[in-house]
């Protein structure tokens, strides 16, 4: 009965162990989404220390303008890599990626801040950080919906966001992927593309029910 005992317990130990190797396996290494997407208040501080780093070059001096995409990947401490957009003194806005290594200890490092080629960047739909519960994809379908009822002088009401891409132009365009429900109770599933200016001014593009 020990012996039973004392080998079940041996199996769930070696179980375990190769459970927990697995997953420091896939975490070390490989870029993952940041949770809490773009808008994470520990991204926006250091998408600006990446900017003000940066700007310690002499001659430069860029402003941020938002953050497009995140990525950690796990070290000996955490490197963040950040696509955003910056603006130069002469008014012109360009893409960087910037790559800043925060150690155990929290310092901060700004290991490269390189600028994106546009062809590169500019006319792709990539997915969202944070997905579709993200609170600016929430907000975008909300204003979706209700300018498409200001326009139509239609009455539906948001459900829920299936799916939320963006593409990068001279400010973002988002693709997304809704069900809404009208007056009747019917619920229907709509694609509506809201373009987002680099000022944050909204303005709905498109707003075309999907055929079943």
């Amino acid at each position: 009965m020990r012996t039973t005992i004392f080998l079940s317990l041996l199996f769930c130990v070696v179980l375990f162990s190769h459970q927990a190797i697995a997953a420091r396996d896939n975490l070390v290494g490989g870029w993952q989404p940041i949770n809490g997407g773009t808008n994470d208040p520990h991204i926006q501080k250091l998408a600006q220390f990446a900017i003000s780093e940066n700007n310690k070059q002499p001659g430069v001096s860029f402003e941020l303008v938002n953050v497009v995409k995140a990525e950690m990947q796990v070290v000996a401490g955490i490197n963040y890599r950040l696509l955003l957009n910056a603006k130069s003194k002469s008014g012109s806005v360009d893409a960087f990626q910037a790559v800043v290594f925060e150690s155990l200890k929290s310092e901060l490092k700004l290991v490269s801040f390189v600028k994106i080629n546009n062809d590169i960047l500019v006319g792709g739909w990539q997915p969202i950080n944070g997905g579709t519960s993200d609170p600016h994809i929430q907000k975008l379908a909300q204003f979706a919906v209700s300018e498409n009822n200001k326009q139509q002088g239609a009455s539906f009401e948001l459900v829920n966001v299936v799916k939320a891409e963006m593409q990068v132009v001279a400010g973002i365009n988002y693709r997304l992927l809704l069900n809404a429900k009208s007056k009747s109770g019917s619920v229907d599933t709509y694609l509506a593309v809201v373009f987002e200016s680099l000022k944050s001014e909204l303005k709905l593009v498109s707003f075309v029910e999907i055929s079943n």
